[in-house]
């Protein structure tokens, strides 16, 4: 194995990813969903989220746990609020899906809320917020995940690491926060594990608990610890679907997740008259980035403006796949017959 990475453009990386599932029978559309939201991680430098997640994803529609032909339909509309059940799909579709029908919604009625049950893992919560940006809107998105870390007051598995994403299109940059509840999540703590560098003290509670599994830390105590319980209420008890050990995110192969991915599109000129939200937004940046910088600091940076950069970089000069994962997923496409062209 080379420490050299395989330097990939977007464009090929996204048809790669899109080819490998449907090898697999999953649809065209769903196909291309997912590769784009896993490809949207890897633009952004979250490369913990983006293609090195496929031959998880892979193995797991080979075993049953993800419906390669899942049909996403709409189980209830009320108002601006929908809810679709999910079909067990891949989550990163699921997850695209919902985010176009939050869209349209919105579209329509100025905002859409839409809920997608019986999921699977759905990768990096940004990429979903931004799909409401590329239309002009704001977007959030939120997904539970299953018990896999503790809450304020125990050092056990509680919770999931609950992700949520913030997206809002400003003149200059889309600004993002896209965060987990836990100090570090799963897919940091193996790349960190994977370069042979060892894991902070502070991003576990226990490295393994009584039945060998990690423990996440949840951030900034008891806020934190809070933060993860509210996201759990507004994606698996708000829309009837699976809560805490309901999900199935230890179970790799056989079983869906039943992940529950929230997602919420807002339209600015719906409630203000055009042009004055991007108005607001630009005079927000500009004063916060004048703000006086404190001694060694060089320039403020606002949420999502560093993966902004590294975005215009990557589909500037390709994407870095590391070598592990390059190989992990030529191992895992072999297993089914067929190869990749790296080009």
């Amino acid at each position: 194995m080379t420490d050299t990475p395989r330097v990939v453009s977007e464009e090929r990386l996204t048809t790669i990813a899109a080819n490998l599932l449907r090898a697999l029978d999953v649809s065209s559309d769903h196909a291309q969903r997912a590769a784009r939201a896993l490809v949207a991680a890897d633009l952004r430098g979250v490369s913990s989220h983006g293609v090195r997640l496929l031959p998880g994803n892979m193995k797991r529609i080979i075993g049953g746990g993800i419906n390669a032909r899942a049909d996403v339909r709409e189980v209830a509309d009320v108002g601006s609020m929908l809810i679709l059940d999910g079909d067990a799909g891949l989550g990163m579709a699921v997850g695209s899906v919902a985010m176009s029908r939050a869209i349209d919604v919105a579209a329509e009625r100025g905002m859409g809320w839409v809920m997608a049950r019986n999921s699977n893992h759905y990768g990096a919560s940004g990429a979903f917020a931004l799909q409401a940006v590329e239309a002009g809107m704001i977007g959030i998105s939120i997904s539970n995940c299953g018990t896999m870390m503790s809450i304020e007051g125990t050092e056990e598995r509680a919770i999931g690491n609950n992700p949520v994403a913030f997206a809002v299109p400003t003149p200059d940059f889309p600004m993002v926060l896209d965060m987990a509840t836990s100090v570090a999540s799963i897919g940091k703590i193996g790349m960190t594990r994977a370069a042979g560098k060892p894991v902070p003290d502070d991003w576990l509670v226990k490295e393994r608990d009584d039945v060998g599994r990690m423990v996440l830390r949840h951030f900034g105590g008891a806020k934190g610890s809070g933060f993860a319980i509210m996201m759990e209420v507004l994606t698996g008890a708000l829309s009837g679907g699976a809560v805490l050990s309901d999900i199935q995110f230890d179970n790799d192969r056989v079983e869906p997740h039943r992940a529950v991915h929230t997602q919420i599109a807002i339209r600015p000129d719906a409630i203000l008259p055009e042009g004055v939200f991007e108005e607001r937004a630009k005079r927000l940046v500009d004063e916060l980035h004048a703000a006086p910088t404190a001694p060694g600091v060089d320039e403020i940076l606002l949420p999502g403006e560093r993966a902004w950069r590294e975005t215009i970089k990557r589909r500037r000069d390709g994407i870095p796949i590391a070598d592990a994962a390059a190989e992990r997923l030529d191992e895992a496409v072999a297993e089914v017959g067929e190869t990749i062209d790296w080009g």
